[in-house]
């Protein structure tokens, strides 16, 4: 018989398991109160309740996280008791965000000034850069603030420091400060983030201080260029005043007036010297830069300043073959609707077409290089044909064009869909042939665009294949077995 304190002990035993349970459900539970609520509270709160959890080490880091986060957060908001409660904590001043940024580019980012003096009395350099190769001081001059940048400028931030500027997919980084001008990859200093904002204020600040008005980018843009670009005649005249270049082209051998957004910056500019009819190698004259790149207000202004509506200008059609177009032709390139409109209702030709063999085409293929379907769709409602044919560039330097090209062509050797669904549905043929004898299928099939060729088969086009010829054809496993189905029907 057992005693009564074995009977105990057996019954304790039998309930240790339980017990584990409902502790372990206590944490378990406690944790996933603490990720709901996401704060510095919870997961402070859960520590103090389980301070034996495996899950402690992770919580503090998260609490670490959260309070770099909240610095953060005070800093571009100026909130300075808050900013000072994360102090208090140990914050680490010296700490970036996810993007490499450190307080002191929140500080510029947000404006504020008073936030900027208590960093750089902690000394944080303000030279440090970012991910995107951006100091403190352009994040300044791109958020207008000239308080904050003339601080950053006391504490010995470079007025020079360039950015440069990535290509798709790529990180920014520091610009090299040896390379020569003509060399130097595409960048801006502080002075081209200025003016590109249009922030006269910082601009005056930084020429003061002795920026270049003369700097040049990699690109070749001057800080005139980017002022122009903004549209903002006050920047444009500050520049000016300052002795800017008004003559000094950029590596498209675009002037200032290329980039004019406004017809106050064209006025200012022209007041200045610069030519209306300025020629560009590449980009035509400015009425044609302006209706590629959608600037309705500016085409307005050249074409009330007197410019004929359909002005002929040099433009580079691709791999370094150029044709002489019109700006509506810019403007089809560009899918520019508003545009385009404009120049209608100003009597422009819609049905031109680059000359001879020049490559370009009609303003439908203009549209349709790029998959521009609002575009097209408005040519097509104005009694364009579907069908015209032309020389269009492969988009590759020195390669051949594709000779008399109809549109669905284009579209189907850039695999650009939409496109391709409303030209079918406006009657373009799906069998048209190229001077060369390539098909419209048979680009879609190259150049593995399924959903064209899917598009294609489903209206019957004729192959011009049989299955052995099918076999041979240099394209994916998929469309190859698309194109054997489609045979066997």
């Amino acid at each position: 018989m057992l005693t009564l304190r074995g009977r105990l002990g057996r019954r304790v035993a039998a309930l240790l398991p339980l017990l584990c349970l409902l502790a372990c459900d206590g944490e378990q539970g406690a944790w996933q109160a603490a990720q709901k609520a996401g704060t510095l509270d919870g997961y402070i709160r859960f520590i103090n309740e389980h301070p034996g959890s495996a899950l402690v080490a992770t919580a503090a880091a998260r609490i670490d996280s959260l309070e770099v986060a909240t610095a953060f957060a005070a800093t571009r908001a100026g909130d300075l008791v808050a900013f000072e409660a994360m102090r208090a904590r140990g914050v680490d001043l010296t700490a970036t965000d996810p993007d490499g940024a450190t307080l002191l580019h929140a500080a510029a980012d947000g404006c504020r000034r008073t936030m900027t003096e208590v960093l750089l009395a902690n000394r944080l350099n303000p030279g440090r850069r970012a991910d995107d190769g951006t100091t403190a001081l352009h994040r300044a001059c791109r958020a207008g603030c000239p308080g904050v940048a003339a601080l950053l400028l006391d504490h010995g931030a470079d007025i020079m420091a360039d950015v440069l500027l990535p290509l798709a997919g790529q990180t920014r980084r520091a610009a090299p400060r040896s390379r020569s001008p003509a060399r130097r990859p595409p960048s801006r200093a502080p002075l081209h983030w200025a003016c590109r904002h249009g922030h006269a204020d910082v601009a005056a600040l930084l020429l003061a201080r002795g920026a270049r008005v003369d700097a040049r980018t990699g690109w070749g843009l001057t800080p005139l260029h980017e002022a122009a670009a903004s549209g903002l005649a006050d920047v444009v005249q500050l520049l000016l005043d300052a002795g800017a270049p008004i003559r000094m082209a950029d590596l498209n051998n675009g002037q200032p007036i290329h980039h004019a957004a406004s017809a106050e910056a064209i006025a200012a500019l022209a007041a200045a010297g610069a030519r209306l009819d300025e020629p560009s190698p590449f980009r035509g004259l400015p009425i044609h830069n302006a209706a590629y790149l959608g600037l309705t207000d500016a085409v307005a202004a050249y074409l009330d300043a007197g410019l004929d509506v359909d002005v002929r200008g040099t433009w580079n059609t691709s791999g370094g073959t150029t044709a002489q177009v019109t700006p509506a032709w810019a403007a089809a390139a560009g899918g520019r609707v508003a545009v385009l409109e404009l120049l209608a209702d100003r009597g422009a030709d819609l049905g031109f077409t680059t000359g001879g063999r020049e490559i370009g085409g009609s303003l439908l293929h203009a549209a349709a290089w790029h998959g521009h379907a609002a575009a097209a769709e408005f040519l097509l409602a104005r009694g364009l044909p579907v069908d015209p044919r032309g020389n269009v560039s492969m988009d590759v330097p020195l390669a051949a064009p594709w000779p008399d090209v109809t549109p669905l062509g284009v579209a189907a050797y850039y695999g650009h869909t939409d496109l391709a669904t409303r030209l079918l549905a406006a009657g373009a043929d799906p069998g048209a042939i190229t001077a060369n004898d390539w098909s419209v299928i048979e680009m879609a099939v190259v150049f593995e665009h399924r959903e064209i060729v899917a598009m294609l088969l489903a209206r019957g086009v004729d192959l011009r294949h049989d299955a052995a010829g099918v076999e041979m054809l240099d394209t994916s496993d998929e469309i190859r077995g698309m194109l054997v189905e489609y045979l066997g029907r």
